[in-house]
């Protein structure tokens, strides 16, 4: 599936910007969130499958770091989903970013992994 994904920022937010990005991006389900929002974001992560590319207009509205960028790269990563991102000409399934995507999946998994012990940890403290 395509699956698009824009801020309030980015695109008019009434319902005809919405159809002209799903028609003109050939998109089977668009999620909008306004200004600072990330609802939309967490229902599209949830939603989007192995296989399924994410569209979004700029990088910039996935967040406005560096880094918050690359953890959402991560956790799609995680999923086997793609990204394109129109502004920036950013497309994972090519083989260069098929490689980062790769790395993201790696360290993801390792951050998982990482977390699930500190909670652990926590957890055992408590219980003596």
């Amino acid at each position: 599936m395509r699956l698009g994904y824009a801020k309030g920022n980015t695109l008019s937010i009434d319902q005809r910007g919405q159809a002209e990005m799903v028609r003109e991006m050939s998109l089977d389900k668009l999620y909008v969130d306004r200004a600072d929002e990330k609802l939309a974001l967490k229902q599209l992560v949830a939603y989007s499958r192995r296989g399924d590319t994410v569209v979004v207009i700029d990088i910039r509205d996935f967040s406005n770091s560096a880094g918050g960028f690359f953890d959402i790269l991560a956790d799609f990563a995680k999923q086997g989903v793609n990204i394109y991102c129109s502004a920036q000409g950013i497309d994972t399934a090519t083989f260069e970013w098929a490689a980062i995507m790769k790395v993201l999946r790696i360290y993801g998994e390792e951050k998982s992994a990482v977390e699930k012990d500190a909670r652990w940890n926590v957890f055992n403290q408590f219980q003596k």
